[in-house]
């Protein structure tokens, strides 16, 4: 009984998995994620010692929807770039992201390398952007069977869900993402500071 409890603890505690029919195994320790746009995923990984991926799973050029028309502040129906990608390390899905960009602030970024390169480099060495301010919302859902299926989870699995609306240096919104990090894999960390002079708040 004790030791059927210290088990359920463990899993609680994202130390063990379970798998029905086949027992209880150590689970891979959890990636620690700044909140930031300095790193991208393929520089972040490669730090870790982990082998990064990108993979297309779509590309197109899109009519912008009310929600994301609202948030890049455009028309409904306005053209803008769709870009859904899943990210992997060691060849282990860890995310699925769908950007949304303004086709103004980078016309035919959906011909370029998506997959090899970082998106934000080539954002700032082709288009001179930089992306200065995002606003970023997070929140825990469960995996839909799409998201499932593509993550290599089960359908109903936590999930961190982030929404992040990107500006550029004029302060123009340019990207709308929408992120699904595995709950199992991901641990997200902020530094929070109080304004002021040195960081001391008055």
């Amino acid at each position: 009984m004790t030791a059927r409890q210290a088990l359920v603890q463990l899993e609680v505690e994202g130390y063990l998995v379970r798998e029905q029919g086949k027992g209880s195994f150590v689970a891979s320790p959890k990636i620690v994620q700044p909140l930031t746009l300095v790193s991208g995923f393929t520089e972040d990984m490669r730090r870790r010692g982990l082998r990064p991926a990108t993979r297309v799973l779509s590309a197109a050029e899109v009519p912008a929807d009310s929600r994301v028309a609202a948030a890049l502040q455009c028309r409904e129906g306005t053209p803008i770039y769709r870009l859904e990608r899943l990210r992997l390390a060691d060849d282990e899905p860890l995310a699925l992201e769908i950007s949304h960009l303004t086709v103004d602030a980078c016309p035919g970024v959906l011909t370029l390398d998506l997959e090899g390169q970082s998106l934000y480099d080539q954002l700032r060495n082709r288009y001179d952007l930089q992306l200065l301010r995002a606003t970023q919302t997070l929140e825990a859902v469960p995996a839909e069977e799409w998201q499932a299926e593509v993550l290599n989870v089960r359908p109903g699995t936590p999930l961190m869900h982030m929404e992040r609306l990107v500006h550029d240096q004029w302060d123009r919104p340019v990207e709308l993402v929408l992120s699904y990090y595995r709950g199992d894999r991901y641990r997200f960390v902020a530094e929070l500071r109080t304004q002021g002079e040195n960081g001391h708040g008055h």
